[in-house]
């Protein structure tokens, strides 16, 4: 009988809960891909989904009827078959949830199952809902049992174990151990030793990427994660729009590009650019910017600046203040996790991904939508994703509905967009694990 194998995966955070149809956050995500079976699932290099639960789909001209034949062989931890009403169950359940799930999901209107077909109909027109199901908590689920290649075996603060299942596809380990490594010089230190076979994707420090960029086991993952400085307290109230101005003219500086720890490129247009084999040149190049403590100046005299704990966000506070300092603008840095959000503030820097995979993911990010804090623009910009969901997606389609979108939150948002960080990994497996992220 040949020996079990098994592999160390570093992740950054783990998810708040280990309930999944309550995963929204990357770890939450990227634990998805190891034991849960969508019908779908976002690959890495291509914005066409892959067929995971699905064997085949079939979508209405009109966009308000969708079909998936479901593929057979999985199976649930106690050897029973997956089947389509499984899958209708958790769409059902999602749909019904107050979350930003079931926020995407609300146009649902029927949910029928006959043998191996899943039908869902729609009450507007909606093309992009097949990449709705690629989402954590549309997959099937009985309590930890996610029927996907690994199930939950034990978990702490700081490691989850995973079990493989019976019916996993492909060469993949028989157990797993989720180690969380918050820093990332740690990770590499860790996969250097052999401690590890797999670094985070997401908190790549750049300043060593000259290190690792000819290693064949380094890896990108380019949907990337957008970097704001988002607008808080008397800034965001429109007699600070003065104040706003000076700020974003602040931040339009080469020098951001050079002292941040993550490929930038600035665009006149609102968005950053993504052109990231041009930015890993410039950044194998840089040195590590050391981060200068802010001045702290007198009582009410500065503006605060809020960053969560994790890497990279206290880098890039530090260059945000010093770019203000450099400006004339006193700053200081005040650390809050943004869960909490207990500081009263002025700017705070955040991060977030996309939605869900498809040519508009990152303007629907939440964070995006937290900006526009007016009715008014809130409505205008929904309703330009909407009309967009709502016709067959065409490249010229995607184009305009990108300028429309830019331009508003050009016009409105009240916030800064600072950088776009793909994620960056080592890995010693032939085929990284969650590789569909």
């Amino acid at each position: 009988m040949p020996a079990e194998t098994h592999a160390a995966l570093a992740f950054d955070s783990f998810p708040g809960t280990l309930e999944q149809p309550l995963w929204s956050d990357h770890s939450g995500l990227q634990l998805a891909t190891l034991t849960t079976r969508p019908l779908l699932a976002a690959p890495l290099e291509s914005p066409e989904a892959l067929l995971i639960g699905a064997r085949e789909v079939d979508s209405s001209g009109d966009g308000l009827r969708h079909d998936f034949a479901i593929r057979p062989g999985a199976q649930w931890g106690d050897g029973s078959p997956v089947r389509a009403a499984d899958y209708a169950e958790a769409l059902l359940r999602a749909a019904a949830s107050s979350t930003a799930t079931g926020y995407w999901l609300r146009h649902v209107e029927e949910v029928t199952v006959q043998d191996d077909l899943l039908r869902v109909r729609l009450s507007a027109p909606d093309f992009s809902f097949p990449h709705l199901t690629t989402l954590p908590a549309v997959a099937p689920h009985r309590g930890g049992d996610g029927a996907g290649s690994y199930r939950i075996t034990a978990s702490t603060t700081r490691t989850i174990s995973l079990a493989r299942q019976a019916h996993a596809d492909g060469d993949v380990p028989d157990r797993l151990v989720l180690r969380r490594i918050k820093d990332p010089v740690l990770g590499l230190k860790a996969y250097a030793e052999g401690r590890v076979d797999m670094t985070s994707d997401t908190a790549f420090p750049f300043h060593r990427l000259a290190d690792f960029a000819g290693d064949p086991a380094f890896g990108v993952r380019q949907l990337g994660i957008i970097v704001v400085l988002g607008f808080e307290g008397r800034l965001a109230r429109p007699d600070g729009r003065a104040e706003r101005v000076a700020i974003q003219q602040a931040m339009a500086t080469d020098a951001l590009a050079q002292l941040l720890p993550a490929p930038l490129l600035p665009r006149p247009d609102f968005m950053p650019d993504n052109d990231f084999r041009r930015s890993y040149e410039k950044a194998a190049q840089r040195k590590q910017v050391p981060v200068r403590r802010a001045v702290r100046p007198g009582q009410g005299s500065a503006y605060r600046i809020a960053y969560d704990t994790y890497y990279p966000n206290r880098e890039i506070a530090a260059v945000v203040a010093h770019l203000l300092h450099d400006a004339g603008i006193p700053a200081v840095l005040v650390p809050d996790r943004y869960e909490n959000r207990t500081v009263g503030t002025d700017l705070r820097i955040n991060l977030f991904r996309g939605l869900h995979p498809d040519r508009l993911g990152v303007y629907r990010g939440m964070t995006f939508l937290e900006e526009l804090r007016s009715h008014r623009t809130l409505d205008e910009y929904v309703n330009t994703l909407r009309r967009f969901d709502a016709a067959p997606t065409t490249p010229r389609s995607v184009e305009e509905a990108c300028r429309e979108l830019t331009s508003i939150l050009a016009r409105d948002a009240l916030c800064v967009p600072l950088a776009e960080v793909p994620g960056v990994f080592l890995s010693r497996m032939t085929r990284p694990l969650g590789e569909w992220a």
